[in-house]
């Protein structure tokens, strides 16, 4: 909260507090009405942006393009889960598209799954039986406004991201729910116009309330309000660990992902049995929730197994359990720092911060700056409350790796984990910040396993017949669409840290090896691309009619071979937008956004594109050149060869290639090997993907001469 003196200040932007860092959530509401039985979809209104009450603030949205990145739902990555579970693949839905703003509303289209979880759900929905949505939310931007008075610090997100959509069975406020045409009806029949007192309750000084949700972060988006004030006990702040000192609360803490969430849950189940992994779901759902704190956890479910230990034992239970989240927290994010500087991947790491917009990352290593490894296995072996048995090196290595692997039970080092942390940042690092240029040709999609997935594009009924004054309404026939297929792929290789690389500070695994593999896995996409593209002498992969997708049957190949030029790119726009549907039944009128040309090539393209006058005229008479513009993108590549060029429409609404990742993972995975052995560890990279050409009608083709 401001202090006194800026009390009833005007809405400043805070520099010195930063946003939450974890993913908040906020119930919105669903539109059953717009159900569509065929398409197996319908519309909900995500957000409106209303005030909601958070710790010790008031909250609202700012509904602006300016203000909500709609990145992730642009590249289909906005997945529907079922309240919030976002540590379990069975609890995705479906998917959510069609991401608008309307007005002061933002609006998506919920596309269920093809999966048990995801029929039950459509079904639900469709009859009217789950009406709460909640949207899931990172916040970049404040504007803040001081308290005054009785009133709380308003806050309001003018810069935000989208990051899930979950169905919830119980909303936050009974007077948001099912859109119909009488106005929003709520769970319990009645609309907010029926109701008398329709305004939102003022929120009690310092803002301690939380409501009751199935999750406590689940802040209601009313539409109305009831003049009953449900609210669920306040969090104090001895709930909610502080930053420092001078801090009551804290943000709310960033969440586990699913792997790491599985991994725990594993983890807890072979060190204390199912009783222990029950925990361990458990603290799960308090971090989801925004209750405690992913370390904090991990710390709790250490303190239950060394009571559950010290009951077995007599009340002998290891002093690992007594060590402090600040203690070991600082001890890790040092140690991180100090190995990242040390081995050179620290300016990779802020190049990867700053493509996400993070201008701040800390990687200052303080006291531990310096440290060689041998250094940090003996203090995270001291961490865990154990004493050092050895004053050599390769004892004191593994003797924490052996802690490491110990499962939980008693004494163990977070050695393992620290260097986990350190390849897991590298690996991402290098590949956000490894160039490609396939984005800016093909589209981007999520598929939840690796059976063949089916792309669907639908004919048209092109327009209504006439209806003569005494004669009837002719029947429209539904007319057939296309199916394409695209199925996942896995890659990966195995990295092994030995305890001969650590005693001898050989920091060049994570300098050269990690960081290769992430630049490897990047380009396995751009090269996999593009010799899909080269198949059948460049004119592309086969598609589900046995034809490749550059043919003369489907009127995507240019007639007469020609270079690059005025007269040979406008023909190329002439006969992209004289593509019909799949039914014939209407012209698509599509444009080339992207031209891909091979490296050679790449200097006529960019003049041609961007000359004033057309180029290819020679002498004083100068003609407008009609193709200026037309390209958004020039692509050239030395992975096209030979003398073909291609344009292909906007990837973000008429794709011609779709590359797909599983559940929406757009960047490898590191996995540590469960199984430690005495003298090092192994990290697998997987990396799940898959591409396939889904629409011809959107890209053309020249032989170039």
């Amino acid at each position: 909260m401001p202090d006194e003196q800026n009390r009833g200040g005007p809405a400043v932007q805070d520099q010195n507090r930063a946003p939450p860092s974890g993913m908040m959530t906020r119930a919105a509401i669903v539109r059953p009405s717009t159900y569509d039985e065929t398409a197996r979809s319908v519309e909900a209104v995500l957000s409106i942006g209303a005030a909601v009450e958070r710790w010790g603030y008031v909250e609202t949205l700012e509904i602006s393009a300016e203000a909500i990145n709609l990145k992730r739902a642009k590249d289909g990555l906005v997945s529907l889960l079922n309240c919030h579970e976002r540590w379990s693949i069975g609890s995705i839905l479906g998917t959510v598209g069609d991401v608008r703003i309307e007005g002061d509303k933002l609006v998506g289209t919920f596309y269920f799954a093809d999966t048990d979880a995801g029929r039950e759900a459509e079904g639900m929905v469709s009859r009217g039986e789950v009406r709460g949505v909640s949207v899931g939310y990172n916040i970049t931007k404040w504007e803040i406004t001081a308290a005054v008075g009785e009133t709380p610090e308003q806050r309001k997100a003018t810069g935000w991201t989208l990051m899930e959509v979950s169905l919830v069975p119980v909303p936050a406020d009974a007077d948001t729910g099912v859109r119909s045409e009488a106005g929003i009806q709520s769970p319990d029949g009645a609309t907010a116009a029926q109701r008398k007192d329709d305004t939102m309750p003022a929120p009690t000084q310092g803002g301690a309330t939380a409501p009751t949700t199935e999750t406590t972060t689940t802040q209601q988006q009313p539409a109305a309000t009831t003049t009953e004030n449900r609210q669920a006990p306040a969090r104090t702040p001895a709930q909610i660990p502080a930053q420092n000192g001078n801090d009551q609360q804290r943000a709310v803490p960033e969440m586990f992902s699913a792997r790491d969430a599985l991994s725990f849950v594993s983890d807890a189940r072979a060190a204390g049995g199912d009783t222990a992994a029950t925990r361990a779901e458990e603290l799960i759902v308090e971090n989801a929730e925004g209750n405690i704190s992913i370390d904090a956890a991990r710390m709790a479910l250490l303190k239950d197994l060394g009571k559950k230990q010290g009951e077995a034992t007599g009340g002998i239970r290891a002093t690992a359990i007594e060590v402090g989240e600040e203690s070991r927290t600082k001890f890790l994010r040092g140690a991180e720092n100090a190995i990242m500087q040390r081995s050179g991947v620290a300016n990779d790491i802020r190049k990867a911060a700053k493509l996400r917009g993070d201008d701040k990352v800390d990687l200052d290593p303080g006291e531990f700056r310096g440290c060689r490894m041998v250094d940090l296995a003996r203090l995270s072996i001291e961490q865990s409350g154990e004493k050092v048995r050895s004053h050599d090196p390769r004892e004191i290595i593994g003797q924490a790796f052996t802690m490491t692997r110990a499962g939980m039970q008693q004494g163990t080092s977070d050695f393992g984990i620290l260097l986990g942390n350190v390849m897991h940042k590298t690996l991402q690092a290098a590949y956000e910040i490894t160039p490609d240029t396939w984005r800016l040709i093909a589209g981007v999609g999520s598929v939840s396993d690796f059976r063949e997935h089916s792309r669907y594009i639908r004919g048209s009924l092109g327009v209504l017949d006439d209806k003569l004054e005494t004669g009837e309404f002719k029947n429209k026939p539904m007319t057939d669409g296309s199916f394409e297929k695209i199925k996942l792929k896995t890659k990966g290789n195995i990295v092994a840290i030995t305890r001969e690389a650590m005693v001898n500070d050989d920091l060049g695994i994570f300098n050269s090896v990690l960081s290769e593999l992430g630049r490897a896995a990047k380009l396995s996409i751009e090269v996999d691309f593009y010799a899909m593209l080269a198949l059948n002498g460049g004119l592309g992969p086969v598609m589900d009619d046995g034809k490749t997708l550059f043919h003369a049957d489907h009127n995507n190949i240019a007639a007469t071979g020609a270079a690059p030029g005025v007269d040979s790119l406008d023909a190329l726009r002439v006969q992209m937008a004289q593509q019909k549907d799949p039914s014939g039944n209407e012209y698509l009128d599509l444009r080339p956004s992207v031209l891909a040309v091979p490296i050679g090539l790449g200097s006529t393209a960019r003049v041609l594109n961007g000359a004033e006058y057309d180029p290819d005229v020679t002498g004083k008479f100068q003609k407008p050149n009609v193709v200026r513009g037309l390209f958004g993108e020039i692509v050239d590549t030395p992975r096209l060869a030979g003398k073909r060029y291609y344009a292909f429409g906007d990837p973000s609404n008429a794709p011609t290639f779709e590359v797909v990742f599983l559940n929406g993972q757009q960047e490898p995975m590191l996995e540590q090997n469960e199984a430690w052995r005495m003298d090092g560890t192994e990290f697998k990279v997987v990396f799940d993907y898959g591409m396939d050409a889904v629409n011809y009608r959107s890209a053309v083709t020249n032989a170039g001469e």
